[in-house]
């Protein structure tokens, strides 16, 4: 999870890495020929903007599902429990 989240972090913020030229136009910094602000590179940041919110969206329901779990375990609900075992099957109570 770690090294797919980070690459895809590092992949879609890509685009919106610009450096000034001395002449007053900028460019993508990883793509020099890529100027920003012309449609390729909007192209390109509508991407890296939907991969954001997949990965925003993603980790915002990983943390509400471990916010859950303990009132889940407390109704007992095994079927919640089984289907978020990823999010906390390392975590110990008795090691605190």
């Amino acid at each position: 999870f770690q090294v797919g989240f980070t690459t895809m972090s590092n992949v879609s913020l890509v685009p919106f890495m610009c450096y000034s030229h001395p002449m007053g136009a900028s460019s993508v910094q990883k793509y020099n020929s890529v100027i920003c602000g012309d449609s390729e590179h909007v192209t390109m940041a509508t991407v890296g903007a939907l991969v954001v919110a997949v990965g925003v969206t993603f980790l915002s329901v990983a943390v509400a599902l471990v916010w859950l779990v303990p009132r889940q375990a407390a109704n007992g609900n095994v079927q919640f429990l089984q289907s978020c075992r990823f999010l906390v099957f390392r975590f110990r109570t008795d090691v605190l």
